[in-house]
């Protein structure tokens, strides 16, 4: 497990699962790669890059509390500096600003949609970044959803989004999307990525939206 070599290939890997589909052999490399990455962290623990990369969604809640200073400290040089000391992000790399309201607030306080929704229910995933990065993509997603007649509703108990985490190959954090499973309703996520990640934790079928 601590191949140069092995670990060269695995740094290529995506996860975007495409191998799945388009190997002949049907070699599911993300799969291994978590697997394989979970089994490092079990036996030397996790470092501090992943476990502050994988807690995109504990930073979210915690930058939007105060998004202008959070903002500032992301595009200060200094700040920069020392995450690329300590967490190799590279300095020269824009990081994502946190929004001043964040979508599922948004969501909760607007107002309330017409009562009448002949086609149906659908249940809105969104992750991470467009919670607390982008909540523009997930208000426009809203809006178009709402007028073609569907009553949106966003899952209940959602605690943490299963990308970063999964990317990261962390798969206890990911045990919070178990409990977020809501009545069987049509199923959409933004960005559609975010699907492949939440598939394995709810067994209703899936519509995938564009982001």
């Amino acid at each position: 497990m601590r191949s140069a070599e092995l670990q060269a290939a695995l740094s290529n890997c995506l996860s975007c699962k495409a191998c799945t589909s388009e190997c002949p052999s049907n070699v599911n490399m993300s799969l291994l790669k978590a697997e394989l990455l979970q089994a490092r962290i079990r036996r030397d623990g996790l470092p501090l890059r992943e476990r502050v990369l994988s807690s995109a969604d504990l930073l979210g809640k915690l930058g939007c509390l105060m998004p202008r200073l959070a903002n500032a400290a992301l595009d200060s040089l200094l700040v920069r500096s020392f995450l690329a000391k300590t967490l190799g992000v590279a300095w020269q790399r824009p990081l994502p600003h946190y929004a001043r309201q964040r979508f599922d607030r948004w969501f909760a306080g607007r107002p309330a949609p017409p009562s009448k929704a002949p086609r149906g229910r659908v249940v809105l995933w969104d992750d991470t970044f467009v919670r607390y990065h982008e909540p523009q993509i997930g208000m426009a997603a809203v809006k178009v959803l709402e007028a073609a007649g569907f009553e949106v509703a966003l899952p209940l108990g959602r605690n943490v989004a299963g990308g970063p985490p999964s990317a990261r190959a962390i798969s206890r954090k990911r045990r919070g999307l178990a409990s977020t499973t809501s009545p069987c309703s049509t199923r959409m996520s933004i960005p559609p990525r975010f699907s492949f990640w939440n598939r394995p934790a709810t067994r209703c079928s899936w519509r995938i939206t564009a982001s």
